[in-house]
Protein backbone atom coordinates (compact mmCIF):
# COMPACT_ATOMS: atom_id res chain seq x y z
CA UNK A 1 0.00 0.00 0.00
CA UNK A 2 1.21 3.32 -1.10
CA UNK A 3 0.00 6.46 1.10
CA UNK A 4 -1.67 9.95 -0.53
CA UNK A 5 0.06 12.88 0.90
CA UNK A 6 -3.04 14.88 1.38
CA UNK A 7 -5.83 14.83 4.33
CA UNK A 8 -7.63 11.87 2.77
CA UNK A 9 -5.48 9.14 4.47
CA UNK A 10 -3.47 6.07 2.86
CA UNK A 11 -5.49 5.25 -0.61
CA UNK A 12 -5.86 1.06 -1.54
CA UNK A 13 -4.25 0.66 -4.66
CA UNK A 14 -5.38 -3.12 -5.54
CA UNK A 15 -9.32 -2.69 -5.09
CA UNK A 16 -11.76 -1.12 -7.26
CA UNK A 17 -12.15 1.47 -4.16
CA UNK A 18 -8.62 2.35 -4.69
CA UNK A 19 -9.19 2.82 -8.76
CA UNK A 20 -12.44 5.38 -8.00
CA UNK A 21 -10.27 7.01 -5.44
CA UNK A 22 -7.66 7.57 -7.67
CA UNK A 23 -10.05 8.81 -10.40
CA UNK A 24 -11.40 11.33 -8.77
CA UNK A 25 -7.78 12.69 -7.12
CA UNK A 26 -7.28 13.11 -11.15
CA UNK A 27 -10.81 14.47 -11.80
CA UNK A 28 -10.03 17.08 -9.06
CA UNK A 29 -6.46 18.41 -10.32
CA UNK A 30 -6.24 17.43 -13.80
CA UNK A 31 -7.04 14.42 -16.86
CA UNK A 32 -4.61 11.92 -17.15
CA UNK A 33 -3.55 13.67 -20.80
CA UNK A 34 -3.24 16.77 -19.16
CA UNK A 35 -1.07 15.10 -15.98
CA UNK A 36 1.24 12.67 -18.67
CA UNK A 37 1.94 15.94 -20.58
CA UNK A 38 2.90 17.63 -17.43
CA UNK A 39 4.93 15.06 -16.09
CA UNK A 40 6.47 14.22 -19.10
CA UNK A 41 7.63 17.92 -19.83
CA UNK A 42 8.97 18.21 -16.26
CA UNK A 43 11.08 14.80 -17.16
CA UNK A 44 12.65 16.56 -20.39
CA UNK A 45 13.27 19.34 -18.40
CA UNK A 46 15.20 17.34 -15.75
CA UNK A 47 16.87 15.22 -18.30
CA UNK A 48 18.26 18.47 -20.85
CA UNK A 49 19.21 19.88 -17.74
CA UNK A 50 21.09 16.92 -16.68
CA UNK A 51 22.45 16.23 -19.87
CA UNK A 52 23.93 20.18 -20.04
CA UNK A 53 25.20 19.45 -16.52
CA UNK A 54 27.13 16.18 -17.77
CA UNK A 55 28.61 17.87 -20.61
CA UNK A 56 29.66 20.73 -18.69
CA UNK A 57 31.21 18.42 -15.80
CA UNK A 58 33.05 16.08 -18.94
CA UNK A 59 34.49 19.54 -20.69
CA UNK A 60 35.60 20.91 -16.95
CA UNK A 61 37.17 16.73 -16.50
CA UNK A 62 39.13 17.09 -19.86
CA UNK A 63 40.39 20.72 -18.56
CA UNK A 64 41.37 19.69 -15.22
CA UNK A 65 42.68 16.32 -16.77
CA UNK A 66 45.11 18.94 -19.70
CA UNK A 67 45.39 20.34 -16.38
CA UNK A 68 46.93 17.77 -14.14
CA UNK A 69 49.40 16.54 -17.61
CA UNK A 70 51.29 19.93 -17.17
CA UNK A 71 51.27 19.63 -13.68
CA UNK A 72 52.73 16.47 -13.89
CA UNK A 73 55.13 17.53 -16.69
CA UNK A 74 56.00 20.48 -14.50
CA UNK A 75 56.82 18.53 -11.58
CA UNK A 76 59.11 16.15 -13.36
CA UNK A 77 61.40 19.09 -14.76
CA UNK A 78 61.23 20.35 -10.75
CA UNK A 79 62.00 16.74 -9.70
CA UNK A 80 65.27 16.94 -12.28
CA UNK A 81 66.14 20.70 -11.50
CA UNK A 82 66.57 19.70 -7.58
CA UNK A 83 68.32 16.18 -8.66
CA UNK A 84 71.17 18.67 -9.88
CA UNK A 85 71.42 20.67 -7.04
CA UNK A 86 71.37 18.06 -4.95
CA UNK A 87 74.33 16.84 -6.78
CA UNK A 88 75.82 20.33 -7.33
CA UNK A 89 75.31 20.63 -2.93
CA UNK A 90 76.40 17.27 -2.52
CA UNK A 91 79.63 17.73 -4.49
CA UNK A 92 80.31 20.94 -2.13
CA UNK A 93 79.72 19.26 0.88
CA UNK A 94 82.27 16.54 0.35
CA UNK A 95 84.66 19.60 -0.96
CA UNK A 96 84.08 21.64 1.95
CA UNK A 97 84.50 18.24 4.18
CA UNK A 98 88.05 17.60 2.36
CA UNK A 99 89.13 21.04 2.97
CA UNK A 100 87.80 21.64 6.36
CA UNK A 101 90.13 18.33 7.91
CA UNK A 102 93.61 19.41 8.63
CA UNK A 103 95.17 16.13 6.87
CA UNK A 104 93.08 16.70 4.27
CA UNK A 105 94.20 20.29 3.40
CA UNK A 106 97.81 19.78 4.40
CA UNK A 107 97.87 16.70 1.83
CA UNK A 108 96.13 18.88 -1.29
CA UNK A 109 98.85 22.10 -0.19
CA UNK A 110 101.24 19.82 -0.38
CA UNK A 111 100.07 18.49 -3.89
CA UNK A 112 99.71 22.44 -4.70
CA UNK A 113 103.09 23.09 -3.80
CA UNK A 114 105.04 20.14 -5.87
CA UNK A 115 102.57 20.97 -8.67
CA UNK A 116 103.88 24.73 -8.47
CA UNK A 117 107.56 23.80 -8.73
CA UNK A 118 106.95 21.15 -11.00
CA UNK A 119 105.62 24.10 -13.30
CA UNK A 120 107.96 26.64 -12.29
CA UNK A 121 110.95 24.05 -13.84
CA UNK A 122 108.56 23.30 -17.25
CA UNK A 123 108.60 27.16 -17.52
CA UNK A 124 112.44 27.55 -16.81
CA UNK A 125 112.96 24.93 -19.72
CA UNK A 126 110.59 26.52 -22.01
CA UNK A 127 111.97 29.83 -21.11
CA UNK A 128 115.72 28.25 -21.96
CA UNK A 129 114.39 26.56 -25.13
CA UNK A 130 113.29 29.65 -26.64
CA UNK A 131 116.57 31.07 -25.88
CA UNK A 132 118.29 28.46 -27.64
CA UNK A 133 115.55 29.10 -30.62
CA UNK A 134 116.15 32.83 -30.94
CA UNK A 135 120.12 31.71 -31.28
CA UNK A 136 119.48 29.50 -33.72
CA UNK A 137 117.72 32.10 -35.98
CA UNK A 138 120.52 34.40 -35.21
CA UNK A 139 122.81 32.39 -36.29
CA UNK A 140 121.51 30.04 -39.63
CA UNK A 141 119.16 33.21 -40.64
CA UNK A 142 120.74 36.08 -40.05
CA UNK A 143 117.97 37.07 -37.94
CA UNK A 144 118.11 40.41 -36.21
CA UNK A 145 115.05 40.41 -33.48
CA UNK A 146 114.52 44.45 -32.72
CA UNK A 147 114.04 44.43 -36.76
CA UNK A 148 113.02 40.85 -37.40
CA UNK A 149 115.34 40.78 -40.36
CA UNK A 150 116.57 37.38 -42.50
CA UNK A 151 119.48 36.72 -44.72
CA UNK A 152 117.21 37.66 -47.69
CA UNK A 153 115.88 40.71 -48.55
CA UNK A 154 111.67 40.47 -48.81
CA UNK A 155 111.59 37.61 -47.01
CA UNK A 156 111.60 38.98 -43.08
CA UNK A 157 110.31 37.57 -40.20
CA UNK A 158 106.67 38.54 -39.26
CA UNK A 159 105.98 37.60 -35.66
CA UNK A 160 106.39 40.18 -32.88
CA UNK A 161 109.33 39.66 -30.93
CA UNK A 162 108.79 38.49 -27.59
CA UNK A 163 111.12 37.02 -24.72
CA UNK A 164 109.65 35.31 -21.69
CA UNK A 165 110.04 36.78 -18.03
CA UNK A 166 113.19 35.41 -16.06
CA UNK A 167 110.55 34.93 -13.35
CA UNK A 168 107.17 34.65 -13.56
CA UNK A 169 106.12 35.28 -10.21
CA UNK A 170 107.13 38.70 -9.92
CA UNK A 171 105.04 41.40 -10.69
CA UNK A 172 107.59 43.48 -12.37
Amino acid sequence: MSSHSGNDGPIPTSSVAGFEVRKALLRKSASLGTLMKKTGGECANITGSLEGQLQQLRSEIRTDEAGLKDMRRHLAHLQKHRAKLQQEIDRCESFVASMSSEASLGGVMKKFDSMESFLEGEYHAARDKHRKGIELLKREFGYHPAYRKGLRPGREFTATYFTPKRDPMSKA
